[in-house]
């Protein structure tokens, strides 16, 4: 995303939240979330050090969020104006609080993975079915937890055969590499950092649609 179109999508986000437009005399106080040390997340900090935001007549006040359920669901309260967050998050805020997207980011669709532990790849590659009682890592409600739902029915296993456990991704990658659980959803860099450490391996790519969004509050 280069230098004007950043200034455009900051005026069109003061826009669509009714703040004052760039030329006022003081800079318009605007709230933005986002979820940090994802790739979607890098314009914000670029911004902030190019200063776009003061010649979009904007002064940012920021809040991070571990995932996308927490941070929809501080929109109901108002806690923030814009914000970056997944494609699921943001059709869900859509439904529930009104939520308006104004732009994609990056497509992350083919990050989304189902990985297992590099000990256990060859066997469950092998014969899918071994997972059956098995728990997999995953965050409700994202990409990844799609993904997973794909992988299992392609492999004809139902859900009722695994045991889902909700977790945040920051927490997957810490559970998978302290102890002897196998199985978890990964997306964006969250799951590559997961393979990048070696523990892990992506055992099934069942791609769902997966962008970094920018809605605002309605």
């Amino acid at each position: 995303m280069n230098r004007r179109m950043w200034i455009g999508l900051c005026a069109a986000v003061a826009a669509v939240s009714g703040l004052e437009p760039a030329g006022a005399q003081a800079a318009d106080p605007i709230k933005v979330s986002y979820q940090p040390a994802v790739y979607w997340a890098l314009p914000y900090y670029v911004a902030t050090e190019k200063k776009f935001w003061a010649e979009a007549g904007l002064e940012p006040e920021f809040s991070t969020f571990p995932a996308g359920a927490p941070q929809v669901a501080a929109a109901q309260a108002k806690s923030w104006d814009v914000g970056g967050t997944g494609s699921v998050p943001a059709v869900l805020g859509a439904a529930r609080f009104g939520l308006i997207t104004v732009g994609i980011t990056n497509d992350e669709s083919k990050a989304n993975v189902l990985m297992v532990r590099s000990d256990k790849f060859d066997a469950v590659k092998k014969d899918p079915s071994s997972i059956k009682g098995q728990k997999i890592l995953l965050t409700r409600n994202s990409t990844g937890d799609y993904a997973v739902q794909a992988c299992l029915k392609k492999w004809g296993v139902a859900k009722s055969d695994v045991q889902l456990v909700n977790l945040g991704q920051p927490q997957i990658i810490s559970a998978i590499t302290s102890t002897n659980l196998s199985l978890s959803s990964g997306f964006s860099r969250r799951g590559c950092s997961g393979m990048s450490s070696r523990c892990l391996r992506a055992l099934s790519r069942v791609v769902p649609p997966g962008n970094g969004t920018l809605p605002v509050t309605a």
